[in-house]
């Protein structure tokens, strides 16, 4: 075949939706989903792809009722796959399948599209060296049905209507969400994150809040091999034999250990505490990382990757406001968590095609340079305009095919980079706690008594 033909076969593959969508879920990771389907039932109207396409679609469809969204996402997906067999028509015989459908059908799909992620949008991953990943959770509340009362907790206020959590791995450099662990209201963010752990990629830097820290975090993430950066606060005492005030402290070496870990004889862990001192609104950010050596991550870059950290909170807001998932719909337990798996495979999806025609653009304009350099400061997708896209493929699926195509049109879908000049909350919630600053965090010098002690766990 002449470089001719491949190139406007290859072009003609990004003018419709579903070619997009082919570049995340491949014939390869359908084909890992029917494996994990442990009893396929024959004779089904309702097969795996159809049934997955309507679920991610019913995130995007808009609609007064769910009646209304499911026509609209059937009808998308019956023109996306006009050759295959025709879906079941009812909205009850699909939720019927949906909850005859294994979990495990949907982590094998999420697995193969975050792999998709990793290997498409590698040149837009990495910055200064790392994968910064930042790690936050959320609650979504639940419908009040008696089953779900009964199962899960409300996790907040007395007599709030139970939720489920989840717990978000965001890549930080363009707000993709990357993977996710989901528990009931009351769960354990920790938890979460070391269940996550195995999903981080090699160069990985997980970036967390100061939620997070523990002696169990950081002896697993040390044993992993993974590089962090954590805020710290209060609640953390460190030791240092350089006997600096915490006052005058910038970077520097420290141990922590706990008297937990001193118990049960576990050694004192050797992290590295980084103050950034912002002198405009006159705190101090407190941060420890297992990255020791200063040149590879340096004051200034641990700055700004923990700024970085606010994609977390904006890709709740894209779930729950844009997407309008501040409640689920489901009332059973079984439909609730594959809501909650498919809405957010579906959010994953459309951010990883916007970043996708994003990079791809960025290409065509600067050939030749490298390719940290060629993405460095390049626009991030907007949910919200991603998901105009996404609806006016749906209302007009032969759109695709006129213009410029779906990715050029995707690639159109850019948030706005402004510096902020004004506090991120306007004004007090009411019922809200008011937000206060992590405190410097206790720094001990380690003594007479305590140096033997040292010298004693750590050879």
């Amino acid at each position: 075949m002449s470089k001719k033909r491949a190139t406007s076969k290859a072009k003609k593959r990004q003018k419709t939706f579903l070619e997009g969508l082919r570049l995340f879920l491949t014939p390869a990771i359908w084909k890992e989903g029917h494996q994990a389907h442990t009893r396929p039932q024959r004779g089904c109207s309702w097969n795996i792809q159809p049934l997955v396409i309507v679920l991610l679609c019913l995130t995007w469809a808009t609609g007064h009722s769910q009646e209304e969204r499911f026509e609209t996402a059937r009808g998308f997906c019956v023109c996306l796959l006009p050759k295959r067999r025709r879906p079941g028509a009812t909205r009850s015989g699909f939720l019927k399948a949906l909850a005859r459908l294994p979990m495990p059908v949907l982590f094998a799909l999420a697995r193969g599209i975050r792999l998709r992620i990793l290997v498409l949008l590698a040149p837009v991953l990495v910055k200064d060296g790392f994968i910064a990943i930042g790690c936050d959770g959320s609650r979504i509340e639940c419908p009040r049905s008696e089953e779900l009362e009964k199962n899960l907790p409300s996790g907040g206020k007395s007599n709030a209507a139970p939720s489920m959590w989840v717990t978000a791995l965001v890549h930080l450099s363009t707000g993709m969400l990357l993977a996710w662990f989901i528990g009931p209201g009351n769960a354990n963010e920790r938890l979460h994150l070391l269940q996550l752990l195995p999903t981080l990629p090699p160069l990985a830097l997980l970036v967390t809040d100061a939620g997070y820290p523990s002696y169990q975090v950081f002896e697993r993430l040390l044993r992993s091999e993974i590089s962090f950066l954590l805020r710290v606060s209060s609640n953390q005492t460190f030791y240092t034999k350089e006997g600096t005030p915490i006052e005058k402290w910038e970077d520097g070496l420290v141990y922590y250990w706990t008297e937990e870990a001193k118990k049960t004889n576990q050694p004192p862990l050797p992290l590295r505490l980084i103050c950034v001192r912002e002198k405009r609104r006159k705190v101090d950010v407190w941060l420890v990382t297992n990255v020791l050596d200063s040149k590879r991550l340096t004051v200034e870059q641990a700055g700004k990757f923990y700024r970085l950290r606010w994609e977390n909170e904006g890709l709740f807001k894209s779930y729950k406001r844009t997407l309008k998932k501040v409640k689920l719909e489901s009332r059973t337990l079984t439909l609730i968590k594959k809501e909650l798996q498919g809405s957010l495979m579906s959010l994953q999806l459309m951010l990883a095609m916007g970043t996708y025609a994003i990079m791809k653009k960025n290409n065509k304009r600067t050939k030749g340079a490298s390719a940290e350099k060629n993405h460095e400061g390049a626009k991030v997708a907007s949910a919200a305009k991603v998901g105009r896209v996404l609806r006016a493929e749906m209302k007009d699926p032969k759109s695709g095919k006129k213009g410029g195509g779906f990715l050029a049109r995707l690639s159109q879908a850019t948030r706005e980079r402004r510096t902020r000049t004004t506090p991120k909350e306007k004004r007090p919630w009411p019922g809200r706690k008011p937000h206060t600053q992590p405190k410097a965090p206790i720094l001990l010098t380690i003594d007479k008594d305590l140096t033997s002690l040292f010298d004693q766990q750590l050879g």
